[in-house]
């Protein structure tokens, strides 16, 4: 996680718990970036239960 937050050039921070932004965000705004980050999360848990699904299926 911290590897993540390095390469976001300062714009989000990880305490080690709770990721945060460094930037101010409406109230608008803050609705469409959780729907976002809701929406890019499902997408990279899905990718990856795929790739390890697959992987499984390649080995047997």
């Amino acid at each position: 996680m911290k590897k993540w937050c390095g390469s976001s050039k300062g714009l989000i921070e990880f305490d080690g718990q709770k990721f945060a932004l460094t930037i101010d965000v409406s109230m608008k705004g803050a609705q469409l970036l959780h729907e976002m980050t809701r929406q890019i999360c499902e997408y990279r848990l899905h990718s990856y239960f795929e790739r390890k699904s697959q992987s499984r299926n390649n080995t047997h």
